[in-house]
């Protein structure tokens, strides 16, 4: 699923300290310092996700990472009716074994995870986007690469019970994450648009409609662009 989440390490026990919030600023760090902790990072993959896992045991296994730590901070403000909102976050987590990893493969260097993105609302509408980019762990072979790139943007309004928007996500993805043999990135282009009617406390009815496209670099199929529609409908019901 694309998204532009930054979660590397999400399934990993770790020490976490939030500052308090003064004059709307907050940051917060976070380290594993286990040392036999092993972590796989959650990386999109051209639009794949793959869970972090931590394993209790040996800390020289290749395709594998250690001791991993998180920084971020955010800040929210009002200017003349204005809201604003500024974050940021970086996540770094040392390979267990790159030689055994080798190129072209999961911890063959160390994890790197960084993102940045601002939010304005005035009136009940709202305007945001956001930038990540992740280096997947993945050494890549001569003149390839094996980062992602993501970045998004959308917007909003918000009148009473009733809730409508609309976004876009652009991922870009190196040669060296998918199995091929020709050179250059691959991309990926996904709308989505949506609302949603509070129908009581707790209650929401929600839909949304998504599509868009993969532009894929010569891979070995016939269509390298093929097309992707989908409709989602639900209801939300928090206690």
């Amino acid at each position: 699923m694309l998204s532009y989440q930054q979660a590397d390490f999400r399934q990993t026990d770790r020490l976490t300290y939030l500052t308090p919030k003064f004059n709307g600023f907050q940051a917060g760090v976070s380290y594993a310092p286990k040392p036999g902790t092993a972590v796989i990072g959650t990386s999109n993959l051209g639009g794949a996700s793959s869970s972090g896992t931590s394993v209790m045991a040996n800390n020289d296994v290749a395709g594998l990472f250690q001791n991993p730590w998180e920084a971020a901070a955010r800040w929210d403000g009002r200017f003349s009716g204005v809201d604003l909102s500024l974050g940021g976050g970086y996540s770094d987590a040392e390979a267990q074994n790159s030689t055994g990893a080798g190129l072209n493969a999961v911890g063959g260097k160390s994890l790197q995870t960084y993102n940045f993105g601002a939010n304005v609302g005035f009136s009940g509408f709202s305007l945001g986007g956001a930038y990540k980019h992740t280096n997947n762990g993945i050494s890549p072979t001569a003149g390839r690469n094996a980062d992602t790139k993501t970045w998004d943007v959308g917007g909003a309004y918000d009148n009473g019970p009733y809730h409508v928007g609309a976004s876009y996500i652009h991922d870009t993805i190196g040669d060296d994450i998918l199995a091929t043999s020709t050179t250059g990135t691959s991309t990926v282009h996904r709308y989505a648009v949506g609302g949603g009617y509070t129908f009581g406390p707790g209650m929401t009815f929600r839909g949304s409609v998504d599509w868009g496209k993969y532009k894929a670099n010569a891979l070995e199929v016939t269509d390298t662009s093929p097309r992707f529609t989908q409709v989602t409908v639900g209801t939300d019901v928090q206690f």
